[in-house]
């Protein structure tokens, strides 16, 4: 579910990556995007990727090659990534909270 408090910028993201604090990427099919949560070692939540310009939405990409291109550049150290095409709490949470 949608929280920002549950979400970690892009340059969050890739710093702890670097610092190989990144234990897992999930990759979760939205209606007509996908979405990134990622699993830290030292938190036991995982953590929506959201962009550093806007952390009031999760990071959404359209295409899954664009997706998989952006994990391989800035998570090199991530060997296996997980895809969840369909998790309805998360797809019905986003719904709630985009703008009217």
């Amino acid at each position: 579910m949608w929280n920002p408090q549950l979400s970690i910028t892009e340059a969050d993201a890739v710093l702890n990556a670097k610092n190989g604090a990144v234990n897992s990427i999930r990759i979760v099919k939205n209606e007509d995007s996908f979405v990134v949560l990622l699993q830290l070692a030292w938190r036991k939540d995982e953590l929506f990727l959201c962009t550093t310009r806007n952390n009031k939405h999760p990071r959404e990409f359209k295409h899954i090659g664009r997706l998989l291109e952006y994990v391989e550049e800035n998570y090199p150290g991530i060997d296996r990534v997980e895809l969840v095409l369909n998790e309805p709490a998360i797809s019905e949470a986003m719904k709630e909270k985009q703008p009217v």
